[in-house]
């Protein structure tokens, strides 16, 4: 291994190794060093007894220049699977029963998710925005669009993708689009006038590989193999002079380099850069156990088909939301039975993270079979993610963006990237990626 290189890459997540994708299509010299044994951080796919499971994301969408890129670039068409009329079907919990969500005006105006004085409310923003200066997710909701718009659907879909506390959620931040929309334009039909229409890579529908999501990890790796170096933890960086750091890893190995591109924990950049930064008591992850559940369909009375259900927290379950993988994308499990992803934990649950595995696995499972109505479970297996999903909270956003970016600020050529900053997606990193590859 050269002992200088223009640029060091650490962590291997997809933000790492799309940031290395982007760069070697630049033809720039870098690294990337990872702590553990195996590259892809979060996106993790396991087969089981012909079961494809991701502990990870469960899909990825394709809704940027740079994800379409990363794509055509691997030559990955040709693995994509597109999902089924499923997807389309979205289901809530509410009340203890299970409501599917209104995806046309007859049924918006029917459903029971939403009060009449809501639907009320709904309407009027057609016309106008309230322009008040909102911070979080529940008070720029509730005002605007009701109390029980923000308790019985904003809640449990954001339940989905960030697991945490709504009061608490920055708006700018977790629901990014709808605030730019809300301070640009003056109502819904306003926005849908005067939008660019000349985007054509919006696709709403999310994708899948016939392999799952690991082909994506596996192709970015193959073609980066001579750059990725694991089981390489970093254990500290120092400055040398304005022009060079000094990078130094556990078993005692060094390098020097010109840039610096961070893709892990906040927490862990603070400790190896040695930071001077005043302690802050707020979690910056969210903790997730991801269980999977496989049955089979004639064991399955409910016989309901779709993407997924939500629920909230007023519903007392153990778990924020289920995947119905087989629905969406039949590939992943065998004709005969149905696979089901389970997430439990997020902010308001953390402490059922923190169970024995078998004692959460039956808690679950028995709540599961209850509700979907299944006589048997033939198969199940549980992951748990300590750091699973960034806290887009308010006082999380002021931390990173105040005493940890100031302290950042004085070193040049350090460049951080990961799903803590701007969006958790997989499609979002990799745009950030390819943003911070042209800064090299």
């Amino acid at each position: 291994m050269k002992k200088h290189i223009e640029s060091v890459i650490i962590g291997a997540g997809i933000s790492g190794l799309a940031t290395g994708h982007f760069l070697k299509k630049r033809n720039k010299e870098f690294f990337i060093f990872e702590s553990n044994n195996t590259v892809g951080g979060v996106i993790n796919t396991q087969k089981i007894k012909g079961l494809i499971c991701e502990n990870g994301p469960n899909t990825i969408l394709i809704n940027n220049d740079a994800i379409i890129e990363l794509m055509d670039d691997l030559d990955l068409s040709r693995e994509i699977i597109s999902p089924t009329k499923y997807v389309k079907k979205k289901f809530f919990l509410h009340n203890g029963k299970i409501v599917e969500f209104p995806n046309s005006i007859k049924s918006f105006l029917n459903t029971r998710l939403i009060s009449i004085k809501s639907k009320f409310k709904i309407l009027q923003r057609l016309f106008f925005f309230s322009k008040k200066k909102y911070t979080t997710v529940y008070n720029y909701t509730s005002d605007n669009f009701g109390e029980d718009f923000h308790n019985n659907i904003i809640e449990p879909f954001l339940n989905g993708i960030y697991a945490g506390n709504t009061k608490k959620m920055s708006f700018k931040h977790a629901l990014p689009k709808l605030w730019k929309i809300n301070s640009l334009y003056y109502g819904f039909i306003d926005y849908f006038l005067r939008k660019n229409n000349n985007n054509n890579n919006n696709n709403n529908n999310p994708i899948y590989f016939k392999e799952g999501f690991s082909t994506l990890i596996n192709k970015i790796k193959n073609s980066l193999n001579d750059e990725i170096h694991t089981n390489f933890k970093v254990k500290k960086v120092s400055k040398i002079d304005q022009k060079k750091y000094l990078i130094e890893f556990s078993n005692n190995q060094k390098i020097t380099c010109d840039n610096i591109i961070f893709t892990i924990n906040p927490n862990n950049i603070i400790e190896i850069m040695n930071l001077k930064i005043e302690s802050f008591d707020e979690k910056l992850y969210n903790p997730i156990d991801v269980i999977h559940f496989a049955f089979n369909k004639k064991d399955y009375d409910r016989k309901i088909q779709g993407f997924g259900l939500l629920s909230k927290q007023s519903e007392r379950t153990s778990f924020l939301g289920i995947l119905f993988n087989s629905d969406i994308f039949p590939n992943v499990a065998p004709s005969e039975l149905k696979l089901i992803t389970v997430l439990v934990g997020g902010e308001n649950q953390s402490n059922l993270c923190e169970l024995e595995k078998n004692r959460i696995c039956s808690k679950v499972e028995s709540e599961i079979k209850e509700l979907l109505k299944i006589k048997k479970i033939v198969f199940k297996k549980h992951f748990r993610w300590k750091y699973a999903i960034p806290r887009y909270n308010v006082r999380n956003i002021e931390y990173l963006n105040s005493s940890f970016s100031d302290h950042l600020s004085s070193y040049k050529n350090i460049h951080i990237n990961g799903n803590y900053l701007n969006g958790v997606s997989v499609s979002d990193c990799i745009s950030k990626s390819k943003m911070v590859a042209k800064k090299i």
